[in-house]
């Protein structure tokens, strides 16, 4: 009888071990430490302003992570926008962890792609940077990284750097409606003036 008890608690207990794994896997969400610092080679992930030799830093530039499960999907936004860090630590962002919304592709151990965005915080927007005389925009080439886990290292998350340096451009504005309108105009003339000949 004993033998008969000790078996089914053991049982009941491997049952149950195996019922917890599923459910962690199931809904195990995957996360990503918003830290571009990439601490087996410093050379990678650091942004540049226009000029290519001064490091974006502070809150004078607005970077946010954006995802997709294929690297030909379409990119959402997962991070909200962060400010860069100063000092030693300028071109680099050190947010925190993000965890991602539950989804198919988002599970611990997923390959998952990334580009960071990044523009001239003042502007409260990439897209009104994008049009804003004088501001800097850029955002990096695509990258993957495979979602990690918490609790398996000093910074358990595996932090998105795959992507080489970026180097911030210059917006390009849209011309103003009078510019737009003197343009027309130009053009009709030439057309009128062609027609005469």
């Amino acid at each position: 009888m004993r033998k008969t008890a000790k078996v089914s608690v053991f049982g009941r207990a491997i049952a149950a071990l195996l019922l917890l794994a599923g459910y962690g896997t199931a809904s195990g969400q995957g996360q990503i430490n918003f830290f571009t610092y990439n601490g087996a080679d410093a050379n990678y992930g650091i942004v540049f302003q226009t000029n290519g030799v001064t490091r974006a830093a502070g809150v004078a530039f607005s970077a946010q992570l954006f995802g997709s499960t294929t690297v030909d999907g379409t990119f959402v936004a997962i991070s909200p926008v962060a400010s860069f860090s100063t000092g030693f630590g300028a071109g680099y962002v050190n947010y925190g962890t993000i965890t991602l919304p539950t989804a198919p592709g988002n599970e611990i151990g997923a390959i998952y792609y990334y580009e960071l965005w990044v523009w001239t915080a003042a502007a409260g927007s990439y897209a009104v940077a994008s049009i804003t005389s004088g501001d800097q925009i850029g955002i990096s080439e695509v990258a993957a990284l495979i979602l990690g886990e918490e609790g398996s290292d000093v910074y358990p998350e595996p932090y998105p750097n795959g992507f080489h340096n970026l180097i911030l451009t210059p917006a390009d504005p849209v011309p103003e409606p009078t510019t737009l309108a003197l343009m027309g105009l130009g053009g009709l003339s030439l057309l009128l003036f062609r027609r005469r000949k």
